[in-house]
């Protein structure tokens, strides 16, 4: 005998047949995917609050004052002007079909997927160019995201690092397009030195790196290439020539988290020496001149290569030989911006040249 319809439902004993199991999980599926699509769009619409679609990010983070703000600020747009009108062309990939799929599997949670020039992302599905407007981030903003972030930001299109930095920590982050060439003492093409730094009536106490001997340094950051490991290559050949067992140069390192507040503990006595890169101290120099009062330089450090200025990894080689060629125009110009920043050259530079110029 057939059974009746509720016994077709229910099943003879009371459990549900396979039709209700299957129509309750499909019903179950459908809500756990509604609900995963109203958290993503949610999501999208905080992102894109925070970080506006279509910015990509200029910054000169590293010898940025509050001083020359402006004149940081106007250079970037000067090179932003060239790039637009040299043909570079910026754009992300917004999905349209997979676009979930996507942006899962390529482009995380953050961003749109960014090509330069040419699309080296594998793509799922259609997609839609929308152009992208480069914009200068201010790092001394109250509201400023930090150096670190804006290294590995998705959205990098220029930015100036440190050369310890650039080989040790973020290699895989960057692609470098050069180094500038700074017009003060103790740079010299695209090599600089940090300047030795004493009080002035330390001078005549330290005249030379063998005095520095169990000093006291005051150092902005172990990974500093400028303020700690130049001493390091300054005292290379005086520690092994004089000192035996291990002990160490400098009978303690001091850590400030700046130059200029590493300049300010030497100038109370707190520390006996500092190093600091050239490009800072003569812009330190120049529109805070209490800062150095009562310092002396008695010495410089051996040279290396000077901050590079970095891409994205993503750059296509013709996108990095555009901008290079920008940046070399503007930073020659003579421009009274790129005066004021000590700028009068660039040199196209490479990461295996930084590998092999920063001490490890």
């Amino acid at each position: 005998a057939s059974l009746s319809q509720s016994e077709e439902f229910v099943g003879v004993h009371g459990r549900p047949t396979t039709p209700y199991l299957k129509t309750k999980a499909t019903l179950g599926v459908l809500f756990i995917v509604i609900w995963c699509v109203f958290i993503y769009v949610q999501f999208e619409a905080r992102m894109s609050e925070i970080r506006p679609r279509g910015a990509m990010e200029v910054s000169l983070p590293m010898y940025l004052f509050p001083d020359n703000l402006l004149a940081n600020r106007e250079l970037a747009q000067m090179l932003i002007h060239e790039w637009i009108e040299d043909g570079l062309t910026l754009r992300i990939q917004r999905p349209k079909f997979g676009g979930l799929l996507k942006h899962w599997l390529v482009a995380g949670h953050e961003d749109d997927t960014l090509r330069l020039v040419e699309n080296r992302v594998p793509s799922f599905g259609a997609t839609e160019d929308v152009a992208m407007e480069p914009i200068f981030v201010n790092t001394l903003a109250p509201s400023a995201p930090s150096i670190a972030s804006l290294w590995t930001s998705d959205r990098l299109l220029m930015t100036q690092t440190c050369g310890y930095p650039l080989t040790h920590n973020y290699e895989e982050a960057f692609r470098v397009l050069g180094t500038p060439i700074y017009g003060v003492d103790g740079s010299e093409g695209a090599k600089y030195s940090s300047v030795i730094v004493v009080r002035e009536e330390d001078n005549s106490r330290f005249q030379d790196v063998s005095a520095l001997r169990q000093s006291v340094l005051a150092s902005n950051s172990l990974s500093s290439q400028s303020g700690y490991h130049t001493m390091r290559s300054a005292a290379a050949e005086v520690y092994e020539e004089e000192v035996d067992g291990g002990v160490g140069f400098f009978k303690e390192v001091l850590l400030t988290g700046s130059h200029a507040a590493s300049m300010q503990l030497v100038q109370s006595g707190g520390a006996d020496v500092c190093a600091i890169d050239c490009v800072t101290f003569a812009t330190v120099a120049k529109h805070t001149p209490d800062a150095v009062k009562g310092l002396s330089v008695v010495g410089y450090t051996p040279p290396a290569l000077a901050l590079p200025l970095v891409t994205s990894p993503r750059a296509s080689d013709a996108a990095v030989e555009l901008m290079q060629e920008s940046i070399e125009r503007v930073l020659t110009s003579g421009h009274p911006v790129v005066e004021e920043l000590f700028m009068t050259g660039f040199e196209r530079t490479t990461m295996a040249q930084y590998r092999a110029s920063i001490l490890d």
